[in-house]
């Protein structure tokens, strides 16, 4: 089981702790999702591969969101969930949500996380 988040429990999300980006954005915003009930966890952790089902070798190449029921989201969708949780970011979450807006925003995210800094080479 994840670790439990420090509110009401709405789910996990799962970021990658050897990314500079992804841990900067975690410092500088984590603690509003945490106070909305999303705990942190990295990619790297062994809860991770267990829960995301990743080969101990591997890590995922994008932000997944685990909600409490169980379902899993990946990157821009993921990151229309949590921008949903927040009453200011609400109308970015909606729009990202939109169909036409949403393959746009996968796109934008795909090619975001192929060129974000890590400490590690990626094949």
């Amino acid at each position: 089981m994840p670790p439990r988040a420090t509110a009401t429990p709405r789910g996990w999300v799962y970021y990658d702790a050897e990314c500079s980006w992804c841990t900067g954005w975690v410092r500088r915003m984590g603690a509003v999702w945490r106070r909305r009930g999303f705990e942190f966890v990295p990619l790297q952790s062994e809860t991770a591969h267990v829960i995301l089902g990743l080969a101990a070798d591997t890590s995922e190449d994008e932000l997944k969101v685990q909600l409490t029921e169980g379902r899993i989201l990946g990157g821009a969708d993921a990151v229309a969930v949590l921008c949903k949780a927040v009453w200011w970011l609400r109308p970015v979450g909606w729009m990202l949500s939109w169909p036409g807006v949403r393959g746009l925003a996968r796109r934008l995210y795909r090619g975001m996380a192929c060129r974000r800094p890590t400490r590690r080479s990626r094949a």
